[in-house]
């Protein structure tokens, strides 16, 4: 690590002192030494709060480099600033990009073609399975995705993402010794092998809620387009969205229940433009990307022999869970055939009751 990186990494853990500033502190140093040198001229040409300027002095007369450093390599993070060539192309090129990240895991994912899929923390089930399939889908295929290891969809599309080749990046809005959510434990680690975390913020920086929209601005910057799958009107997944649209990156959305809050934000993004998500191959197409996937990988009836009965009902089960009554209905089939079928697609892992007299299905059936 340089000079100038070493300057870089001691301005990052300066609370007031974003991207702008470290590079207007860089066109006017060029060491740390150099700023203990002019750190007055410094301060007054940047107009720091008199809070801001005690506050960095304490920070700069601490600062070890060597015990940094170290600190990082023990906790086995690798520190990546804008002055190396590790550093993503994609998100050097929006405006005012993190000057440090901070990364542990597989660095290679940053050289992929890479989607992001956000959305409710609160979400559904149907919202969650979407997540988790379309993110299997991509990784699969071939795209890494990014999300933000938050509850609900991230985690959905993060697990998903894992078990193809893409893999996935999480990025956080802490410090990378910090899980947070907690119940995210059993993901992060599984992310920390076969995946990539990634954060702007040093080790020990806790989650506060100034450092999302942050957060939200890398996941954007870092992809091609972000696929918001459930978000109510006003949401985190809707600033990713717009972050999206002000980087240049395609915004789609995953279409849903009119009557419900949590499609509210992916409907409205469909009335205002953002491409609608009917089916995984829709994502591919507006890329060129034919998909890898293996021919009869996933499709659950070429290799579980399914009555005509059984296909019916799994196909008025697709994606969602459903009554017993919603069933009666759309298939057309009489109570007690129904109850014997829907025992048998049980007993062969494909659905699960859910409640009283509710149904899901377990995986994606494709006929």
């Amino acid at each position: 690590m340089n000079q100038k990186e070493q300057l870089m990494l001691l301005l990052c853990y300066v609370p007031g002192i974003g991207g702008r500033k470290t590079d207007y502190v860089l066109n006017l140093v060029s060491s740390v030494e150099e700023l203990k040198e002019k750190y007055d001229q410094v301060c007054t040409n940047l107009k720091l709060e008199k809070s801001i300027v005690q506050n960095f002095r304490i920070i700069m007369n601490n600062f070890n480099i060597e015990e940094t450093i170290l600190k990082y390599k023990e906790k086995n993070v690798m520190i990546i600033t804008k002055e190396n060539n590790l550093y993503p192309q994609s998100l050097k090129e929006i405006y005012d990009p993190p000057p440090v990240l901070f990364c542990k895991g597989n660095i290679e994912l940053f050289q992929n073609n890479t989607l992001a899929i956000v959305g409710a923390r609160k979400a559904t089930w149907y919202g969650k399975n979407i997540a988790k399939e379309m993110g299997e889908y991509l990784s699969v295929s071939g795209f890494t995705v990014a999300s933000g290891m938050a509850r609900g969809i991230d985690a959905s599309a993060h697990t998903g993402a894992l078990r193809g080749k893409g893999s996935s990046i999480g990025v956080l809005g802490c410090g990378l010794d910090i899980i947070y959510p907690r119940q995210n434990q059993e993901i992060y680690s599984t992310m920390e092998e076969n995946g990539l975390l990634i954060s702007a913020y040093p080790l020990g920086t806790q989650p506060v809620a100034a450092h999302f929209p942050a957060r939200n601005r890398i996941i954007s910057g870092l992809s091609k387009g972000v696929i918001v799958v459930e978000a109510e009107e006003r949401s985190g997944a809707l600033i990713t969205a717009d972050f999206a649209m002000e980087q240049g990156r395609d915004v789609f959305a995953v279409p849903g229940n009119i009557n419900s809050m949590l499609s509210r934000g992916t409907n409205k993004l469909i009335r205002e433009g953002a491409i609608a998500v009917t089916s995984y191959p829709d994502i591919l197409e507006e890329y060129n990307f034919q998909s890898q996937r293996s021919e009869g990988k996933n499709v659950i009836s070429d290799v579980i022999n399914l009555s005509d009965v059984e296909e019916n009902i799994l196909k008025n089960l697709q994606g969602q869970m459903v009554s017993l009554e919603y069933l009666l209905l759309t298939t057309g089939i009489g109570i007690s055939e129904l109850l014997a079928n829907l025992i048998t697609l049980e007993i062969k892992g494909l659905i699960k009751k859910a409640g009283n007299q509710m149904y899901q299905p377990l995986g994606k059936v494709d006929f």
